[in-house]
């Protein structure tokens, strides 16, 4: 392989590299707001429900679970 062919790959390679990290980190992110945006929502829903503790955790896992699945 000559030296440009092998510098060539390795810009090739890193660039792939540098894509795979950024889904990674955007899927990441949008666990984090999916999760933000459910922490804020969840008072109002908790208070007009009526909801206990046990039923308020399973609605917080539940959107959460969404928020995996669609992503």
């Amino acid at each position: 392989m000559s030296p440009t062919t092998a510098a060539e790959a390795r810009k090739h390679n890193f660039a792939y590299i540098i894509r795979i990290c950024c889904i990674a980190a955007l899927g990441g992110i949008l666990l984090g707001y999916d999760t933000a945006v459910i922490s804020g929502a969840i008072g109002p829903i908790r208070e007009h429900f009526g909801l206990t503790p046990a039923q308020t955790g399973w609605a917080v896992s539940s959107v959460v679970l969404g928020s995996i699945i669609g992503a």
